[in-house]
């Protein structure tokens, strides 16, 4: 009996209307969260790719993949470190790791795709917009055009995280504002709606008793089907 009652006309356009409602706003908030992250992460790529660029200019003209002791290079490598709070190694034509300024793997070999499309002349980048990280690998090519080296990097980006947090809590607030805008849209429309219904059941059971002798005029076709139906069984 209870359930009977919930389940009425009224709780069927109260949950189509609050659903209609609620999916676009999800939608929104997916497309808009994405499209941010996604472009953050590019920009950051593009940023580090040019850096890199030049830092692999400024290794292939010294003697940085013998001697690691330059002071410009490493305080370029600490800059590009602390920006993006990245990880930096250089690997030389044996795939020795000749600096890497967490110093944990220097000396040890490093065989990845990434390095080895870098040797092959070809910089290529990757990242994950979920996790915020994102790997570079670029070539140090000399003079001749003879790759030396890569330079690879590893980072997570900090600044797109904590803008994410912020629109987070931005969209959870409109979403929880639009939710009950709308449930109270939902409502009223299912109120407005189902009014007509109400008032034809009172026109059916006045008919029934001798008040009416046929159902009035109603506001919606269907509901005035129905009432030029009933009216032609009277």
């Amino acid at each position: 009996g209870k359930i009977r009652n919930i389940v009425s006309l009224r709780f069927f356009i109260t949950l189509i209307v609050i659903i209609a409602g609620v999916i676009p706003i999800i939608v929104m908030e997916q497309a808009v969260s994405y499209g941010y992250r996604n472009s953050s992460m590019k920009n950051v790529i593009t940023d580090v790719n040019k850096y890199c660029n030049i830092l692999s200019k400024d290794i292939a003209a010294g003697t940085y993949m013998t001697d690691q002791n330059s002071a410009t290079i490493n305080a370029e490598l600490e800059q590009l470190a602390s920006v993006y709070s990245a990880r930096i190694i250089i690997v030389d034509g044996n795939f020795t790791i000749v600096k890497d300024n967490y110093v944990f793997d220097e000396g040890k070999i490093l065989i990845s795709e990434s390095v080895l499309n870098a040797y092959s002349g070809k910089s290529n980048s990757t990242y994950n917009v979920d996790r915020a990280t994102a790997e570079v690998s670029l070539p140090i090519t000399n003079l001749e055009g003879e790759t030396v080296g890569v330079i690879n990097v590893s980072l997570i980006n900090h600044d797109m995280i904590t803008v994410m947090e912020y629109i987070d809590k931005i969209m959870n607030a409109l979403k929880i504002g639009f939710l009950l805008l709308w449930i109270v849209i939902a409502f009223l429309s299912s109120h407005i709606l189902v009014r007509p219904a109400i008032k034809m059941g009172n026109d059916i059971m006045g008919t029934t008793v001798g008040k009416n002798t046929e159902l009035g005029s109603q506001p919606l076709y269907e509901y005035r089907y129905i009432a030029n139906s009933v009216n032609k069984m009277l």
